[in-house]
């Protein structure tokens, strides 16, 4: 069975990370015994469509996060009605699309709705649903300007009223600025680290777990 996808923090000589809960007995950075209490799981940044019910989601429009998701890279943006299924706009216009296909999203925050939970559970759906029947009759062609993933969510918004969210005035640049940049900054820190150590087995990080890194890496590390 392959290990978890994630990265795993204790501190010990440094504040160490690696790709597994199932630590080394010694420390890699200093040969000392580990501690044998279990290791804290770094928080991914990254969640399952199905399980954000009600949620405004990015991807990477091809593969994944965690693989090779490069900064700078497209990303595709879909919204989860309230039972974790997905609508999204892609070349077979705006539809429902299979929630497999969205297993590593970062979630776009949101003003909560100052609705009952019901109501506004169903004036989300109802939303989504009046946007689903516009857009059935329109040519399967999409304009990079007006009709693609992220003019949906911006049209989804605008239909929503959410508090605090001014989304019928709401360009695509603002809606990256304001809403995505900030989250999509935290999840490149993120990645960052994950592949760090899937490369290298293990990190630390201070100057001399750096240095050690750097002789692991280049073979000058003596396994100790």
């Amino acid at each position: 069975m392959s290990p978890p996808a994630g990265v795993w923090h204790v501190h010990h000589c440094a504040p160490l990370f690696f790709p597994s809960p199932h630590l080394p007995a010694r420390c890699p950075a200093c040969g000392k015994p580990l501690p044998t209490s279990p290791p804290r799981e770094v928080p991914s940044p990254f969640r399952r469509a199905a399980d954000q019910p009600r949620s405004v989601l990015i991807r990477p429009t091809e593969g994944d996060f965690l693989l090779n998701y490069t900064g700078g890279g497209d990303l595709h943006a879909g919204v989860t009605d309230s039972g974790g299924g997905v609508v999204a706009f892609d070349r077979a216009g705006l539809r429902r699309v299979p929630t497999a296909d969205w297993p590593q999203c970062i979630v776009i925050p949101l003003p909560a709705s100052d609705a009952p939970a019901e109501a506004a559970a169903a004036r989300w759906d109802h939303a989504l649903d009046r946007l689903l029947t516009a857009d059935a009759g329109r040519p399967l062609t999409t304009d990079e300007a007006d009709r693609n993933c992220f003019s949906f969510v911006l049209a989804f918004l605008a239909a929503l009223g959410l508090p605090g969210v001014a989304a019928g005035g709401l360009t695509r640049e603002a809606f990256a600025r304001e809403h995505v940049v900030p989250v999509s900054g935290r999840a490149a820190k993120y990645l960052t680290l994950y592949r760090r150590v899937r490369r290298l087995g293990w990190y630390a990080i201070g100057e001399e777990g750096r240095s050690r890194v750097q002789g692991a890496v280049s073979g000058g590390e003596d396994g100790r």
